[in-house]
């Protein structure tokens, strides 16, 4: 079984999946409420414009993606037991080897949608989230018996992944076609073992040919797009032949021929039989035939056995057209010269390799010899960071000295003003929690009071009348020598330690 998947894998090139993606007017995991309305407003479009979007893993935006999404549908036909009535389902064409491989195992099953938006709104009090700015309701929070989530009004799709714990449970692969048509996921890996022999058996029929009453009876019932087995769509050959019988049937109706003509237009597509006919592409493989439709069919065959078979003309012609278009021979000199044209585009390309090398082996050197001269301007400009920064502490160690001189001489004089004598290093102690500005304005009324207190004396030496012009009138200041003494001092203190603010 497991060498068949390996074997499967190797034959195919891509693979198509149906995905149950976004699902509508339902609160998932994330608390996200995505709108009906928002899809049909342009948001699905933007599934496959401007461009198709990716599918990829994890929401890993860095790797590469894993297959592309090529078409949408808006779904109200759920298939799962409390799936969402509406959601749209995307048709995903995967193409990497690895993520085929892990569809066809089952390992990835899960989806989850990458999108952005400018229109949400709070389910609680419904104000504009993108607009208004954030409400007082947190999202997934219960408000009076409600939860709180976000209403989506609009979307734009950037991607979907494939993830193991999706938001949406429901969102999920839901069909799957090898190129043989398509059929519920759930069913293709319930049945993969069978599913898989016939695939393997319809590819050796193919290289048998044309088929046999033997090799008829062999195949499953899905290689056929008519009913009772009939009309084989293994190969190439057997879907043209279909078509090309449907088209001389001139006794059955058109209905059942356009029935058989979708089928086979489907299983056709991986050997680029296509059709635009939309009448013929409304038919779908599952459309079953009812019992009048598989009559009609039984009774043609039963006078025209084979038919639906490619002729052994038109099997032998198209065998002779693929050797034909694929054979190509070559002598000896022709493999020299192409031998020497790639020996050629190699060497070029290595001087190629070797020129870029030497560029970018210049550019180190020249980044080195520049990472050297920055660092040791650095080095220099530390340095005299360095020098700067010793100088600013020794000036703010000069000024903080001379603020304590400065402090002490103006206590002193105050203190001399006050003549203290006593327990003067007490009083100086009071002083000091002062600071400059109001020791200074305390020395200065001292020296304002003192200059007001200087008193005038007038000294009359009385005589006799007679003595009257003889007298003489003399005016004496009297000085308080000591008070002269320490004006004198502040006055030399301010002129020897002026301080700038």
């Amino acid at each position: 079984m497991k060498k068949n998947i390996n074997d499967l894998i190797e034959k195919l090139d891509s693979i198509k999946v149906g995905i149950s993606a976004t699902h509508l007017n339902y609160v998932n995991g994330n608390n996200l409420y995505y709108t009906l309305d928002a899809i049909k407003n342009g948001g699905g479009e933007t599934w496959v414009t401007p461009y198709k979007k990716p599918q990829l893993l994890h929401h890993d935006k860095h790797r590469d993606a894993v297959g592309r999404i090529d078409g949408y549908e808006i779904k109200d036909t759920p298939t799962m037991e409390n799936e969402p009535k509406d959601f749209v389902e995307l048709s995903v064409e995967i193409t990497d080897e690895d993520a085929i491989a892990n569809v066809i195992k089952g390992i990835y099953l899960t989806c989850s949608v990458g999108s952005s938006t400018n229109k949400v709104r709070c389910s609680i009090c419904n104000q504009s989230l993108t607009t208004d700015g954030l409400c007082e309701h947190e999202k997934g929070q219960m408000y009076d018996g409600k939860k709180a989530y976000w209403i989506i009004d609009a979307i734009e799709y950037k991607e979907n992944s494939f993830v193991n714990n999706p938001a949406d449970p429901f969102s999920r692969i839901t069909s799957i076609d090898l190129g043989d048509g398509s059929m519920a996921y759930e069913t293709f890996l319930s049945d993969k073992e069978d599913i898989l022999t016939d695939f393997f058996m319809e590819d050796d029929m193919t290289k048998k040919g044309k088929l046999s009453a033997d090799d008829r009876a062999k195949l499953a019932d899905s290689v056929f797009c008519g009913p009772s087995k009939s009309f084989p769509a293994h190969d190439e050959a057997h879907v043209k032949a279909g078509l090309k019988l449907l088209d001389t049937m001139e006794d059955i109706d058109d209905a059942i021929k356009n029935k058989i003509k979708g089928a086979l237009y489907r299983k056709g597509k991986r050997f680029d039989i296509l059709t635009d006919d939309a009448e013929v592409l409304a038919f779908r493989m599952d459309d079953e035939f009812t019992e009048d439709e598989t009559k009609i069919i039984v009774s043609f065959f039963d006078e025209n056995k084979d038919a639906d078979l490619p002729s052994d003309e038109e099997t032998t012609e198209d065998e002779e057209t693929t050797e034909d278009e694929t054979k190509v021979e070559f002598s000896i000199d022709d493999y020299e010269t192409i031998i020497k044209g790639k020996k050629d585009e190699i060497i070029s390309y290595c001087d190629f390799l070797v020129s870029e090398v030497k560029t970018l082996t210049d550019a180190i050197e020249s980044l080195k010899e520049k990472e050297t001269l920055l660092s040791d301007e650095i080095t220099k400009q530390s340095t005299i960071l360095i020098s700067k920064e010793d100088e600013i502490n020794k000036l703010l160690d000069d000024n903080a000295t001379a603020t304590v001189g400065y402090k002490k001489a103006i206590i002193n004089n105050i203190l001399d003003y006050k003549h203290i004598v006593d327990n003067r290093d007490e009083e100086i102690t009071k002083f000091t929690s002062r600071k400059i500005d109001s020791l200074v304005d305390t020395l200065s009324d001292y020296r304002n009071d003192t200059a007001t207190s200087i008193p005038k004396v007038n000294n009359e030496t009385l005589t006799d009348s007679t003595d009257a012009d003889n007298s003489e009138e003399v005016e004496t200041t009297i000085v308080n020598t000591d008070e002269s003494h320490e004006e004198s001092r502040i006055d030399r203190f301010f002129k020897h330690n002026k301080m700038e603010d």
